[in-house]
Order: structure tokens, then sequence, then C-alpha cells
């Protein structure tokens, strides 16, 4: 499945984004859909597909002046059909629209997997042990992207939590907006804002 976020009045008209699996919308420049004004947060609001609701859910990011579909303010996630306008900070109207084709791929069930990562358009179950992020084949979670290193970072999985470890990349490792030092394991958790350069990523599960 495919979905479309544009705005056609207002300030902000032109604006745009086509995503499968997760785009993000913020004032933030590493957004998917970056919004060029002053009202609106810097991480503002996520859309994403769920595939235990079988849709595109809405969530606002506790943003300052909020999010709103077709009218009503976002308190909770909420589910998405194929058209709404959705407005954030009260000013800016988006048209969201799915388009035609396929559900992105869920990972397959995997009873020992611990958790699961979102990046890329892709899902992985992560079973305990080493998982190596980059650009290059051999990684396990290969991101193609020219703002990810070669060899960028490595999640650690165990029974009793996950570890994220930059491995000196270019473009740095985020936690919560904070870069990670190179080669000093930080804990992160379902909680946590990931982004490897400016590719953002959603663990889930622990």
């Amino acid at each position: 499945m495919k979905a479309r976020l544009f705005c056609k009045v207002g300030d902000l008209s032109g604006a745009s984004t086509e995503f499968e699996a997760e785009a993000r919308i913020g004032r933030g420049s590493s957004n998917e859909l970056s919004l060029a004004t002053p009202l609106a947060s810097r991480d503002h609001a996520r859309i994403h597909w769920s595939d235990e609701a079988g849709c595109y859910l809405l969530e606002d990011l506790k943003s300052a002046n909020g999010t709103s579909l077709d009218g009503l303010r976002v308190e909770q996630p909420e589910k998405l059909g194929r058209l709404h306008v959705i407005t954030f900070a009260d000013t800016h109207d988006f048209i969201f629209q799915v388009l035609d084709g396929d559900a992105p791929a869920p990972a397959p069930a995997d009873p020992e997997a611990r958790a699961r990562l979102t990046v890329g358009g892709k899902r992985y179950n992560l079973r305990p042990g080493s998982y190596m992020i980059g650009r290059v084949a051999e990684a396990q979670i290969q991101i193609e992207s020219n703002q990810v290193s070669r060899q960028h970072a490595r999640l650690d999985v165990s029974e009793t939590g996950v570890t994220l470890t930059d491995l000196g990349s270019s473009n740095g490792t985020f936690v919560d907006d904070a870069q990670l030092a190179a080669n000093v394991a930080a804990p992160v958790s379902s909680a946590s804002q990931i982004r490897f350069g400016s590719v953002r990523a959603t663990l889930e599960g622990v």
C-alpha cells in the first residue's frame, strides 16, 4: 500500500510526500514531510501502516498546536480510510489519500523475536543477537540511502533489552535527537526516536 499527503492551499501549497510504511511530519528537516511554519512542532505527527489494524494510523506526537482529522482533534491514534483532510496546528490543511497497491509486507511471525524494527519501508524481526545496520549488502539490516554509511551502526538484542551502537558513521546515529558517541552502546526501547543520518526507524516490542 502507498499513501500520499499533500497540500493545495495556503502558505504550504505544493508540499507533499508519498510513502509506504511510515511518514513523520513536522518542522524538523529530517521528517518525511517538513512543514516550513513556526506553528508546527519539530516532531508534530506520524502516519504509519498497522498490520494489526489493517490500515494506516494517524498519531499526534504531543505537538504544541495539535493535529485534527476531518475537523476533530486527534487525542489518540486514529484509523485512516482512503481519503481525509488532516489539519496541522489548526491552520494547514493537507489531503491524505491512499493510493492503489498492496499493504507493506509484514515480517513473518517469529515467536523467538524479542523486538521488531521498521526502517526504509522494511520490517525486521529481531531475535537475540547482533545486527549490523548499513548500506552494504552484507548488513543484516540494509538501508539503501546515501545518508547511511556502509557500516553505520549495530543493534544488540538480548533477553533483557536492546542497545544501539554507532560504528563511526559519517552522518551519525541519533536517539531522541541526541547523537550517539561512536562505539558506545546506548539502550533503546519502543519509546525511543531513532535516526540513522536523516533516516528514521521505529522499534517495537521493548
